[in-house]
């Protein structure tokens, strides 16, 4: 089981994929903006599914952060 966190500002999104997500298994986290994704991952996460057009700031920012 993968902790798994969705970054995306669309809500639709966000709910399909945390219903395949844990319908195999995983624990879902989500964020609808890069600063709130930025905090959720350092409660630890195994994988990020993050959009590159986020609200607030880019993907790549984002994940320039996290790394």
């Amino acid at each position: 089981t993968a902790v798994i966190l969705v970054v995306d500002d669309e809500k639709l999104i966000r709910w399909t994929l945390r219903q395949s997500l844990e319908a195999a298994g995983h624990r879902v986290l989500e964020s609808e903006t890069g600063r709130a994704a930025l905090e959720t991952v350092r409660g630890g996460v195994d994988l990020v599914l993050l959009d590159l057009k986020l609200p607030d700031m880019d993907g790549v920012t984002v994940l320039k952060g996290i790394k």
